[in-house]
């Protein structure tokens, strides 16, 4: 049984003729508001379908290369991959900007650690993760000593 909505070759190439003649005179169908509102949810529909394919494309280019940070393979039970740049290693370019989750600025280059920080933020962060010491755990340690304990 045929589809209900399939369409004939026939009615095909009649519609074909109609909408090319329609576009070289726009104004046959100048008070024909059904022809019009035809016409244009066609179109919408062409473009959607356009945006929404560009939009999955980038964000699986995205998370491809979202995929190769340790962060995540360690959270998919992967074991996370050593940094071959030390703590500053770039393993990609996202294809389309996000926000730094610490400073808020867009971002394109992806730490090897942290998908969710720019890279000068990611490497602030990583020497503390990776057992380093960093600045602010310095400062910390020091106003340990100098603070006195308190009896909680």
């Amino acid at each position: 049984m045929a589809d209900a909505y399939e369409i004939s070759e026939l009615e095909r190439e009649i519609t074909v003729r109609v909408l090319q003649r329609l576009s070289e005179d726009p104004g046959l169908i100048q008070h024909d508001e059904r022809m019009k509102a035809l016409i244009a949810k066609i179109h919408r529909g062409g473009k959607k379908g356009e945006r929404l394919a560009a939009r999955d494309e980038r964000r699986d280019a995205d998370r491809t290369v979202q995929a190769h940070t340790a962060i995540v393979r360690r959270d998919l039970d992967r074991l996370p991959l050593a940094p071959a740049g030390g703590t500053t290693a770039i393993i990609g370019s996202r294809r389309q900007a996000i926000y730094c989750y610490t400073c808020k600025q867009p971002f394109t280059d992806v730490h090897f650690f942290y998908h969710l920080l720019c890279p000068t933020c990611a490497a602030f962060q990583i020497p503390g993760v990776m057992g380093l010491p960093t600045a602010s755990s310095e400062m910390f340690v020091a106003s340990e000593m100098i603070r006195p304990a308190v009896a909680r």
